[in-house]
């Protein structure tokens, strides 16, 4: 069974909390039917003629039913509600009591034929328990076995038997009518009875079991005989034990499986014993002879339920491979009756039909013929079973495959579907559920109902479009355990999260009132149980609804807990519309007080008497008292700056405190009034914006909620426009501040807030450049020799003019006069520098990669110039501000949020254009402006990723600075990517081209001191960067140098290399053709003059750059090119490694000099390949990953792993949650985090078959934990090319630390762990698959803390590639060789030193292989292990660690077991039969493999 943690807080946990937890299970299905699978049958048969027989059900969903069964029908006559976990197993002790056991430790017994009453409980259990066994003849004897390896005996009537006590020295029994009546053990010392007579004993504590000690292990089974005079038990120590229920003594030990004990059967008079395995084998034992008289191989998988016939010559049995068998113990003769869609959890006869129960929520009824088996079996069909394994069952059946006997159950008990996937929706109120039937539903978690079902939906994408851009604190949690939504409260965490009562639509309190969201939940959850509390009590409710005053509470609560003064105290006790819960389908609690241990109810069922002893305390110190225990500061802390260069600011005196979900539009209201009543309104414009200079004196410290309660002033009549921004973003009133703090600020310093005028209010004064260079009303506008000001709008310096043209300036804006008099064809002026001519040009004819200025305004708004502008610094020169026009490239005002994540396989658009678009947009660009150097966006850039770093291109000696064409819509996404565009008759210096690179590098410094900065230098301009990481060593800058090419080259880049020889030549020719008149332009581009400049510019550059080398400290990646006939870029490279402190080089050895634009060099791959990609000081390789794009995954899958796939041939099989095994990946989990564990081949040959298949089938980015070794830089290379190891990179690989596993799963990411490491990759002559794993389980416990689905896997395959034939030891031996491995290992990282053993041994070499005529690999992924809702059970316990994983390493070792006989069956293991069916059927379809 899979282990789940419990949904209260048991007495034996092992770290219990400080305070108990409240839950409460919703539901919104039917009462009268289970949630979850079915875990337990029993049937109560009548003991009167034409009496109504009942069926017992116990489920996962917590809770047990009473069926009253007829003929063609089942009715739901009781629902039996107090475990609170799962039930595992129930017995009928005598006529009227029903025993039943859990996962939440507990045993209860019930009054079978009453309403639902729990009689006792039972509490002895160190861990979950999971089976349990009656004595028929013995009504009194029942055997109880659990995970915690104990077995008890007990007597029920003893156990029932009411026990002496005193006052508050025990325990209650009755828990007030919470869960009938309990009793909480003590945990005293076990006594053996030796009398035969009873089992009972009786101590001043209370009852006591006999305990019968041996086990080491889990209990999985038991049974007992009809006299209660000899008990069996079995487990995962796959041997069946003997024992006498009467002493606890134990009788017998019996092997012989090979697995887990799943399922035992005795016969009447406990001679005969039948046992179901994990092995897939049934056995029948001889208790007498003390040893296995026959063994059935019929099952494929595990057996988990076995049933006989009255006579015990037949066995019924069921398990994991969805099947039900029935078996002649004598004849051996087996038949299948029927097969299910789940796996079969238990059997049980009832005349001559069998109910079946499965992991499913339904239960069937089947014939079965118990009382006359062999009419079955006349039906034909059966086979004999083999009795040594499954593959000798298979060769009995000669091939075929049984026929089920039966298609159709006579009778169906309908369950609902499992909740079985969850997302907490941010507005921390909606949860978003998906069911095991695929329906889609949206919860309201404050009133427990469905608000919206939105059928059969993708989850991701319905979870996509809920999303809400808010951040309110985690108040409280979810598990879907049960098969329903269960939600923990939690104190003082479930009281962190307040709303105002006007976003919660409460119309009964004022707007701005703070709604505690747990305490009116629990008020809402709690009203039935007030109301009856009331009547208990005798008290009246008071017309205005007050709630009693609580006095009656124990007095401890009042020392913990302090009064919320928010919420009036007349209205306490009213459940606003938000919080009502639902009385059709009330929500259960589940919850424990001071005494008596955990329970659960229904809200509507509790009757009032529940108390402290019942419930927690701070539950009713909050409920009766409106008092909350003492929670974390909900104040945000910030700073209120204006914008740089704003025209008016307020006075404030430093920090400012406000609660956490103030909105915006109220900091916006506070700057406003500090404005108004700091100055007279005469400096308020009559349209209402606000003249320069404003300020005043801070009246209050502290923004609360009082600060904006006033009524409506005069001065709010004049609505002044006030943005408020942080981080440059302008922030939307309705955000809080923890919402900008979450999403926008993200920093853990204070929140810094500017204001300034709004944009409509400033618009104007953007128009004012354009107005001054466009011909309105028959005018050309040049300002000269005016007064100037400055006004700050996104970054733009601009002049003005006088205040009498401002306003006329405004007023023909706001009239609308621009509007009807700027046409498209208006004409801009434009003049040189040096005084030149000036010339009209068509405004649609100044353009910038195709971006026409009055064409986008027109289509787009407000066009924002990325250029840096010179500030005149003496007089109004128009020239230099009509020149400044072009400077850069126009980008649109896009009001898009920025995206935090790139898709797996976005679109780079490497390949999209090639170096004829470079000379095309270089001629553009080319002609002479008089301008100076200035900076550009690209378009094709787009919008980076949010955080990202900006990456400034300096060119080479063109001095265009569209070299990265190739490049822009890649580097586009990660950086915010500025392109230096020297003009092609500027004559700049060499130290004043550095200026002007600096500054910009300094400025970008001082608003971003934690994110590097990349400089890019192209041949020259590689000595530029150079020199400015000299200037600056204390600046975290990233410089990539690209030496300065081959026409060859340049026309390969957009082909491809998957088409045959033949066309890849045709096209290369017509490119070559297309290039030529490009190639003769090169000279109108760089003319002869300019050229001689250049290489001028080029030689001093050189001689600046060398002298200065010595102080660079930045990081430095050089991409040297092996055909570069221009330049010696390969020596120059040498050079600058040994000259550079932290230098790493890339050598391309069939590129030539313009690297950047020739075929197969991606350069944002090389950057990620590198490892030179971050977004802040220190590489975070969790959240600094770019995932691959599309270009990436195709060379990866064509061209670097493509001949290995073809060899290998890759079958996939994975197993569905159902546990049914099926061809490709679809068994896979798709949302994460998920831990794939698995074992590894010789040198890894199949992590990149796994990783690429995953990505190219389910579209999942696995990143792999791999040894530091594989990804660590090749100094001992003088010229390393792009690598492998490079590679494993850009697919996501991270060294193999702690640290890494515990950001990726924290991520969701989905992650690949070899425990195995080096030394299975690296494995010895013999040891193919063998597991090399630790004795530790780490990895385990991070998953569980993280909620991790732990999906183990086993490959097979090896050695149907190649022959080991030098390992390690052959090695050794050899002089010379067994020194350099030696010293290859103990330099390389010890990732393993406290190891003992194999595991430790992580010796480096490269092993000596035989190819042979290859085969092929084989995947499977196991049955997907969940973690969630497990946290404390598996972090907290390292014992139930250790047994999840011996269970994961077992699957594992199951899997490859598998494999290794599944492949004897695949048609298509050998390449010559793969490379057969390619020639005979599409590239498109995959070759077969064996049915699973």
């Amino acid at each position: 069974m899979h282990r789940v943690g419990s949904a209260g807080n048991t007495t034996n946990s092992v770290r219990p909390r400080k305070e108990k937890r409240l839950t409460y299970v919703l539901s919104d299905a039917d009462d009268t039917k289970h949630c979850a699978g079915i875990n337990c049958l029993k049937v109560l048969k009548s003991t009167v003629s034409n009496g109504c027989d009942y069926l017992f059900t116990g489920s996962r969903d917590g809770t047990l039913k009473r069926w009253a069964i007829s003929e063609d029908s089942a009715t739901c006559s009781a629902t039996f509600e107090s475990h609170v976990d799962w039930v595992n197993d129930a017995v009928l002790a005598g006529d009227s009591t029903l025993v039943s056991c859990s996962s939440d430790t507990a045993l209860k017994t019930w009054n079978c034929l009453s309403d639902g009453t729990c009689t006792k409980t039972l509490r002895q259990h160190s861990d979950y328990v999971t089976c349990l066994a009656a004595a028929e003849k013995n009504s009194n004897i029942v055997a109880s076995g659990g995970l915690g390896g104990e077995v008890f005996i007990w007597d029920v009537e003893a156990a029932l038997t009411p026990v002496s006590k005193s006052g508050d020295a025990m325990e209650d029994d009755c828990l007030n009518g919470v869960n009938g009546s309990t009793n909480s053990l003590p945990m005293t010392s076990l006594r053996t009875i030796s009398s035969s007579n009873s089992i009972s004993v009786h101590t001043t504590q209370g009852y006591v079991p006999i305990g019968a000690k041996g086990h080491k292990e889990s209990v999985y089974a038991l049974a007992m005989n009809d006299s209660g005079t000899r008990l069996v038990s079995g487990g995962i120590e796959k041997v069946v034990r003997v024992w006498d229920p009467r002493t606890g003594s134990k009788a017998m030990k019996l092997r012989g499986h090979t697995d887990n004990i799943r399922a035992l059967l005795l016969d009447s008079t406990g001679r005969y014993c039948l046992s179901g395995s994990s092995d897939s084998m049934i056995r029948l034992w001889d208790l007498g002879m003390q040893r296995c008289v026959h063994s059935y191989a019929v099952h494929t998988d595990s057996v988990w339920a076995l049933a006989s016939t009255p006579t015990f010559s037949h066995v019924y049995s069921g398990g994991r491979d969805f099947s039900l068998y029935l078996t002649d113990l004598a004849t051996r003769e087996s038949l299948l009756l029927c097969q299910k869609e789940h796996p079969i959890l238990q059997l049980a006869l009832h005349d001559d039909s069998i109910w079946v129960a499965t992991t499913d929520s339904s239960v069937h009824r089947w014939p079965a013929e118990a009382h006359n088996p062999q009419k079955v079996f006349k039906r034909g069909g059966s086979f004999l079973a083999g009795n040594l394994s499954f593959s000798r069952a298979r060769v009995s059946l000669e091939g075929s495959i049984p026929v089920p006997v039966y298609k159709e159950p006579t009778l169906t008990i309908p369950g609902t579907s499992a909740i079985v996937q969850h997302e907490i929706l941010n507005n921390r109120r909606h949860v978003l559920t998906k069911d095991t039937a695929g329906s889609v539903k949206l919860w309201e978690i404050t009133r427990g109902i469905v608000i919206e079902d939105y059928g059969k939906v993708s989850f991701e994408e319905r979870k996509e479009q809920l999303f809400e851009m808010v951040s309110i604190p985690a108040w409280f949690t979810v598990d879907t355990r049960l098969g329903s939504l269960s939600v923990h409260l939690d104190t003082p965490q479930c009281f962190s999260a307040e709303m105002y009562s006007a976003d919660l639509n409460i119309v009964e309190k004022p707007e701005d009132d703070k709604v505690n969201l747990a305490r009116e939940t629990l008020k809402g959850l709690l009203a039935h149980w007030l109301a009856k509390r009331r009547q208990r009590l005798g008290s009246q409710a008071s017309a205005n609804g007050d709630v009693l005053s609580g006095k009656d509470i124990a007095p401890r609560s009042l020392a913990h807990s302090r009064v919320d003064v928010d919420g009036g105290a007349e209205n306490d006790s009213m459940v606003y519309p938000p919080f009502e819960f639902s009385t059709v389908s009330p929500p259960s609690v589940v919850t424990e007080g001071s005494q008596g241990g955990p329970w659960r109810k229904k809200i509507t069922d509790l009757d009032g008497s529940e108390d402290e002893k019942d419930f927690p305390w701070w539950c009713l110190d909050c409920v009766l008292n409106n008092r909350l225990p003492p929670r974390e500061n909900t104040k945000c802390s910030f700073y209120l700056h204006p914008c740089e260069g704003s025209a008016f600011q307020i006075l404030t005196q430093g920090k400012l405190s406000a609660p956490r979900i103030l909105r915006i539009h109220k900091v916006v209201n506070y700057v406003v009034e500090k404005m108004v009543l700091d100055k007279p309104l005469d400096n308020v414009n009559t349209d209402g914006t606000f003249a320069p200079g404003l300020g005043g004196h801070l009246l209050h410290s502290v923004v609360g909620d009082g600060s904006f309660r006033s009524g409506v002033k005069p001065w709010q009549k004049l609505k002044p426009s006030i943005e408020i921004l942080c981080n440059n973003q302008v922030l939307s009133p309705d955000m809080s501040l923890a919402t900008v703090r979450a999403y926008i600020w993200k920093k853990p310093e204070d929140l810094i807030l500017n204001y300034r005028l709004a944009q409509g209010r400033l618009a104007w004064l953007v128009v004012i450049e354009i107005m001054c260079l466009c011909k309105i009303l028959g005018n050309t506008l040049i300002l000269r020799g005016v007064h100037h000001f400055h006004a700050s709008f996104y970054g733009w310096t601009l002049p003005s003019c006088r205040a009498s043209l401002l306003v006329e300036i405004e007023r023909f804006v706001m009239g609308g006069e621009l509007t009807r008099k700027l046409k498209p064809r208006s004409r801009v002026r434009v003049q040189s520098v040096s005084g030149g001519d000036s010339k009209g040009l068509p405004s649609d004819s100044v353009q910038m990669h195709g971006a026409s200025l009055i064409g986008e305004e027109e289509k787009n708004g407000v066009l924002i110039d990325r250029g840096i502008r010179e500030k005149e610094k003496t007089g109004g020169r128009a020239d230099a501000w009509n020149a400044s026009l072009k400077c850069g490239v126009e980008k649109k005002c896009v009001k898009d949020v920025i995206s935090s994540h790139l898709d797996v396989l976005w679109d780079d658009g490497y390949g999209t254009k090639t170096v004829k678009d470079y000379f095309e947009e270089a001629k553009e660009m080319i002609r002479p402006d008089g301008g100076p150097p200035r900076w550009f966006c690209p378009v094709e850039c787009g919008q980076p990723l949010k955080d990202s770093p900006v990456l400034l291109f300096c060119p080479g000696l063109d001095g265009v600075g569209s070299a990265l064409a190739l490049h822009h819509k890649a580097l586009g996404k990660v950086f915010e990517v500025r392109c230096l565009h020297i003009p092609v008759r500027d004559r700049t210096p060499f130290e004043g081209l550095v200026t002007i690179v600096e500054k910009t590098v300094r400025l970008e410094h001082a608003s971003s001191p934690n994110k590097p900065i990349y400089l890019l230098g192209d041949s020259f301009g590689g000595c530029l960067v150079l020199a400015i990481a000299a200037r600056n060593p204390e600046i975290d800058l990233v410089v990539i140098l690209a030496n300065p090419g081959d026409p060859v080259k340049m026309a390969s880049v957009n082909i491809d290399h998957r088409l045959p020889r033949r066309l890849q030549i045709e096209q290369l020719f017509q490119n070559l053709i297309a290039l030529l008149p490009c190639l003769s332009d090169l000279a109108d581009i760089v003319p002869k003059d300019t050229l001689i400049w250049k290489l001028k510019l080029l030689k001093s550059a050189a001689s600046y750059t060398n002298s200065r080398i010595h102080a660079v400290k930045a990081e430095v990646l050089v991409l040297s090119s092996g055909n570069d006939y221009m330049l010696p870029s390969g020596d120059e490279a040498q050079r600058l490694k040994s000259s550079l402190k932290n230098c790493t080089v890339r050598y391309f050895k069939d590129n030539g000099h313009t690297i950047l634009l020739e075929d197969g060099v991606n350069l944002l791959t090389i950057i990620k390949g590198t490892g030179k990609y971050r977004r802040s000081r220190m590489i975070n390789f969790v959240t600094d990953f770019v995932p691959p794009s599309m270009s990436e995954f195709k060379y990866g899958y064509d061209e670097l792993v493509g001949l290995l796939s073809f060899a290998t041939g890759s079958a996939m099989f994975s197993t569905l949650d159902d546990g049914k095994i099926v061809k490709g990946l679809h068994g896979v989990p798709n949302e994460g985090p998920v831990l794939f564990v698995g074992n590894h081949m010789l040198i890894g040959l199949e992590a990149c078959s796994l990783v690429l298949e995953l990505l190219r089938e389910r579209n999942i980015m696995v990143r792999g934990v791999a040894h530091p070794v594989v990804l660590r830089e090749r100094e001992w290379v003088s010229s390393p090319e792009f690598s492998f190891s490079d590679w494993m990179k850009v697919m996501g690989a991270v060294p193999v630390t702690a640290s890494n596993l515990f950001k990726l799963l924290s991520t969701k990411s989905h992650v690949l762990l070899y425990p195995g490491g080096a030394r299975e990759s690296l494995h010895h002559r013999g040891e193919e698959y063998r597991l090399f794993w630790p004795d530790q389980q780490e990895f385990v416990r991070m998953a569980a803390r993280f909620g991790a689905t732990i999906v183990p896997f086993g490959t097979v395959g090896e050695d149907d590639i190649a022959e080991l034939v030098l390992d390690y030891n052959d090695l050794m031996k050899i002089p010379v060789l067994n020194d350099y491995i030696r010293n290859a290992t103990s330099s390389s990282i010890r990732i393993r030193d406290k190891s003992k053993g194999e595991v430790a041994n992580q010796e480096l070499y490269l092993p000596g292989l035989l190819p042979k005529l290859p085969g092929r690999f084989y995947f499977l992924f196991g049955k997907p292990i969940a973690t969630r809702g497990r946290k404390e059970e598996i972090v907290e316990d390292r014992e139930n660690a250790k047994q999840l994983y011996l269970h994961i390493k077992s699957e594992v070792e199951g899997c490859i077991a598998y494999l290794l006989k599944k492949r004897e069956e695949d048609p298509y293991r050998n390449i010559v039969d793969r490379t057969v069916y390619h020639a005979l059927h599409s590239p498109l379809h995959e070759v077969p493999a064996f049915d699973p």
